[in-house]
């Protein structure tokens, strides 16, 4: 896969993650006072303030938007090495994401 490709895919990926949580907070609103997000990065705040998510991984999720950020707005800065890194050590952060999110569903689920 060529590397354009990849900083593609890998900014979808962290868009869907974006957008699920984008989604979840309007629906938390109905139940708890909430400030809408401002911008991307608020989503993770606004996510561990109803505790969805633990304070690791919100700086965790920060740093995924704000690589997000940068593929869509700097790309010419993006560093093939520290996207390689990303690809290869990184990718687990999604499977956490899934695993709060799931893990909110259920809940939910039980009310």
């Amino acid at each position: 896969m060529n590397a354009f490709a990849a900083e593609r895919l890998f900014q979808t990926a962290i868009e869907v993650c974006i957008n699920i949580g984008n989604r979840i907070l309007p629906l938390e609103q109905t139940r708890q006072p909430i400030q809408p997000p401002e911008k991307y990065s608020d989503i993770a705040l606004r996510l561990r303030q109803i505790s969805l998510i633990d304070q690791s991984f919100e700086k965790i999720f920060t740093r995924m938007i704000k690589f997000r950020n940068r593929l869509v707005y700097i790309y010419w800065e993006i560093d093939r090495e520290e996207l390689y890194s990303y690809l290869q050590n990184n990718l687990g952060d999604f499977n956490t994401s899934f695993s709060f999110i799931t893990g909110y569903l259920n809940k939910a689920e039980e009310k």
